[in-house]
């Protein structure tokens, strides 16, 4: 970890850490130093407390601890970390997902967390309400009518001599025919 400031968006970070106290300088020392988190601009924003250990071989490991507030993560501060689905700190806000839904055919859009869900018209399925219901699937026409779908409907298309909303009626035809002597 550096001992000296270091610049924003260094290091692969947005917010790079360094170390504003030195080093312990005696192998297996275990000593509490703060830690600089670098953030808009000011190179000591935040400040955190960690442990540093010497280890033999030179190197050291640092101790981050996490704080109540944000257990989850390694936080600095004051400011608290937006909820999930909640924006970027400091402006937390519910994020609107439906602002830019795909939800179609007349579907209303309700927002969750980092998501939506189409609510659909009725005859219409789909995770987009992209899919008409096909109405025909449970109604029968009769006497050789074809079905024809529509939204949250269908009509039956009679052949020839039926009618009636299932074809189910036949027409009668009066024939008279006169005999000749």
């Amino acid at each position: 970890m550096p001992q000296t400031s270091v610049a924003d968006y260094r290091c692969g970070t947005h917010n790079p850490i360094w170390l504003k106290d030195g080093h312990p300088t005696k192998f297996n020392e275990n000593v509490a130093r703060t830690a600089c988190i670098t953030s808009f601009g000011n190179s000591c924003r935040y400040n955190i407390t960690i442990n540093v250990i010497r280890c033999p071989g030179n190197y050291f490991v640092y101790f981050l601890i996490p704080p109540a507030f944000c257990a989850s993560a390694y936080c600095a501060g004051f400011d608290v970390p937006c909820p999930y689905g909640k924006g970027e700190y400091p402006d937390c806000h519910d994020i609107d997902d439906c602002v830019n839904h795909t939800c179609t055919n007349g579907a209303s859009c309700k927002d969750g967390i980092n998501s939506y869900t189409c609510n659909c018209s009725v005859g219409f399925t789909g995770v987009y309400c992209e899919t008409d219901i096909d109405d025909c699937v449970n109604h029968v026409c009769a006497n050789g009518a074809s079905c024809v779908d529509g939204i949250n409907s269908y009509w039956c298309k009679c052949t020839a001599g039926f009618t009636g909303a299932y074809c189910s009626k036949g027409n009668s035809v009066q024939i008279n025919i006169k005999r000749r002597h």
